[in-house]
């Protein structure tokens, strides 16, 4: 009996590890619709509410990922193409440090848990503790492009000499694709 209790968990871990792995993006070729390379027109005809920040930076505000809004940063180099995105948390300004980074802390936690479900779980995945600074760092990596999920806080003299961020960062990976 314990034989054909083993073989079954057995098969039903099997199944259960190639319906996560199916589920997994193959590739990921960008930011939301976006391809690596695109040209800003289309970037901007793709997101009509696209503000400009300066000559090669777009944004979208208020962009809502899990329960959180954040702004998206669409980074084009000289010719005008995508080649970077960065997401980062908005709204935050104004608050108390103490605050701002029990905030940042959970949407961390949110995010890596939203990036995971869609593109499953990181291939890196760092938090060590640290009474000076604290960093966290998660990073999923396809064919195409690395996302680097990253919060980091370095603790100043006192409250108001904290800095702290949290970033997703899309990047294309160097190919002969991407280029």
């Amino acid at each position: 009996m314990g034989r054909y209790f083993i073989i079954i968990l057995s098969l039903l871990c099997i199944i259960m590890s190639l319906t996560i792995a199916m589920a997994q993006s193959a590739d990921v070729k960008g930011w939301g619709n976006t391809t690596w390379g695109m040209s800003e027109d289309k970037i901007i005809k793709l997101y009509p509410g696209i503000k400009r920040l300066s000559e090669n930076r777009l944004s979208l505000p208020n962009v809502v990922i899990g329960m959180s809004k954040y702004d998206v940063i669409l980074v084009t180099n000289n010719r005008k193409n995508l080649k970077e995105v960065i997401v980062t948390a908005s709204g935050l300004s104004g608050l108390l440090t103490s605050d701002k980074n029990l905030i940042l802390e959970s949407q961390f936690a949110e995010l890596e848990k939203e990036l995971s479900l869609k593109y499953g779980p990181p291939v890196y995945h760092n938090r060590p503790p640290s009474s000076v600074a604290n960093e966290a760092v998660s990073t999923w990596t396809f064919p195409s492009t690395t996302i680097e999920l990253n919060y980091l806080l370095m603790r100043g003299f006192d409250d108001k000499t904290n800095v702290n961020h949290l970033i997703i960062r899309y990047r294309p990976n160097v190919s002969k694709d991407n280029l």
